[in-house]
């Protein structure tokens, strides 16, 4: 549990400064293997881990929401690209063309939606590496609780 936070933290040390986008792939999957990994050891946190496997959901969510709009304002940019080669091609006239209008609103809304999710990621970004926190996850984690003898015979018995 130890070597996932420490790889979970390690992605983005800097919350003032703006994440790459190599770095947010490897912040998410780092949060898939975190998440794996408390879940598994539920059973050694009863109850004590809901809050960061909550907060890892959140975060998951929020990363793929803006992998979503990454990707698809990149393919309406592509888009964009070749709808005006098209129309310069075909058009000798020096009206503009209302698709691109269209075009260009999508992707207006699409850096919206990112800039949106991003003060979201961020702001859940700060609240996770706040030295309150990252005190408690430390506690957390150094002083896992004994399962009982029930929980105990379910695992081998079962």
């Amino acid at each position: 549990m130890r070597t996932r936070l420490r790889e979970f933290f390690s992605h983005w040390p800097d919350p003032d400064q703006t994440p790459t986008a190599e770095q947010l792939h490897a912040l998410r999957i780092s949060i898939k293997r975190l998440r794996y990994s408390a879940e598994s050891l539920g059973e050694f946190y009863p109850d004590r881990l809901a809050l960061l496997l909550g907060l890892l959901k959140q975060l998951q969510d929020v990363l793929g929401e803006l992998q979503d709009y990454a990707t698809q304002r990149a393919l309406i940019e592509a888009d964009l690209v070749r709808h005006r080669a098209k129309s310069d091609q075909q058009s000798g006239s020096d009206e503009p063309d209302p698709d691109l209008a269209v075009i260009e609103s999508l992707i207006s809304d699409y850096r919206r939606r990112q800039e949106e999710r991003f003060a979201r990621l961020s702001l859940l970004w700060r609240g996770i590496v706040s030295k309150k926190f990252h005190g408690s996850l430390k506690y957390l984690i150094s002083h896992p609780v004994k399962p009982s003898p029930a929980s105990e015979d379910a695992v081998t018995h079962g």
